[in-house]
């Protein structure tokens, strides 16, 4: 007999489901599963319904005023048996665990992936924000096209005299602050070194604001000579309100014709303390062997020997040396030679940040 010509029937003792055939219902039957003996319910009245998953009422009729159901089509009578209704429960939890899995992972896909190479990147530390570098000083000329007067002020402030006393008497000469804090350049020969002889110092003074009333004046310390390229370089502590450092440039960025400014002391203390101020040109850029010279048309005198000749921005391009006395041909040692001169000072000179 098969399962579609059987009913359901609970077991009154253990509440099984059992399958009884249709021919045993209203008879004694045994439960398969706890051997209990129970009256199986009377056969029920069929009654059409459309849907398949109806179960026929167990309630209980007499055979006669129960009205014989009318025969059907062996697929009318076909009923569905336990193995389709497990089938179809075990169909439902694939659907919807299929479906859970779906929208899983459509959602998991719009997270961000994570790879190694972002991984990586998330434990980087932050990079340390580099040091603003420094704004170049605005170059100002004046209304007249020449040297502004707060120019000319800076360069007359960082312009200092210079006194050497020696056995053999006191020398005098200028000098100018750039470099570093307290540093002072000058020619070598203003503090007795010259390639042929070294005097005996006994003190050099640097005379700040020389002939103002606010004139001061501070030992110096010699750091370092080249007797060649006739540069000194001389140490000042000043506790309060040092001068400006000039900027020194190289000399390609001049040419022939330009007007340049020469600071010092002409005369040194014959003619006062106070500090001169020239305007000259540029004659020529000379070469001679491993020595070079700027030529400009005049404008020095004994005394100016170490002092800054500038450009109208007041940028160092030169430091006075020499004059060839009854022409106006004055030499002046070039900004390459002074930056060499520096770079040969080694530690002397304070490193500064680009």
């Amino acid at each position: 007999m098969s399962v579609a010509d059987s009913t359901l029937v609970h077991c009154p003792a253990c509440q099984a489901v059992l399958p009884v055939p249709t021919s045993q219902l209203g008879k004694k039957i045994r439960c398969g599963k706890c051997n209990e003996i129970f009256q199986s319910p009377a056969p029920a009245a069929l009654v059409e319904d459309d849907n398949p998953f109806a179960i026929p009422s167990t309630a209980s009729a007499t055979e006669e005023d129960t009205p014989r159901p009318r025969p059907r089509s062996p697929e009318a009578k076909k009923g569905l048996g336990m193995p389709v209704i497990i089938g179809a429960a075990v169909l439902a939890v694939i659907v919807l665990g299929g479906a859970a899995f779906g929208i899983r992972y459509a959602l998991k896909d719009k997270e961000p992936v994570k790879t190694a190479e972002g991984t990586n990147k998330q434990k980087e530390q932050p990079k340390p924000r580099e040091k603003e570098k420094p704004k170049e000083k605005e170059l100002v000329l004046g209304p007249d096209g020449k040297m502004a007067d707060a120019t000319l002020e800076r360069v007359k402030g960082s312009t200092v005299y210079i006194r050497t006393i020696m056995d053999n008497g006191v020398g005098m000469g200028t000098g100018f602050f750039a470099a570093g804090p307290g540093l002072v350049v000058t020619n070598a020969h203003v503090i007795g070194q010259t390639e042929e002889k070294i005097e005996k110092v006994k003190e050099i003074q640097v005379v700040l604001n020389s002939g103002q009333n606010d004139e001061r004046a501070f030992v110096s310390k010699l750091l370092k000579a080249d007797r060649g390229l006739d540069l000194a370089l001389l140490k000042v502590d000043i506790p309060n309100n040092a001068p400006p450092l000039l900027e020194v440039i190289d000399s390609f960025k001049l040419k022939e014709t330009q007007t340049v400014y020469i600071f010092g002391f002409p005369g040194g203390e014959r003619l006062g303390r106070t500090i001169s101020v020239n305007m000259s040109t540029i004659s020529s850029f000379r070469r001679e062997q491993e020595v070079s010279w700027i030529q400009v048309a005049g404008g020095m005198h004994p005394g100016n020997s170490g002092g800054p000749v500038t450009d109208a921005y007041g940028r160092v391009v030169g430091v006075c040396r020499a004059i060839i006395r009854g022409t106006p041909i004055n030499m002046a040692i070039p900004g390459d030679s002074v930056h060499n001169f520096f770079h040969n000072a080694g530690e002397l000179i304070p490193k500064t940040e680009k």
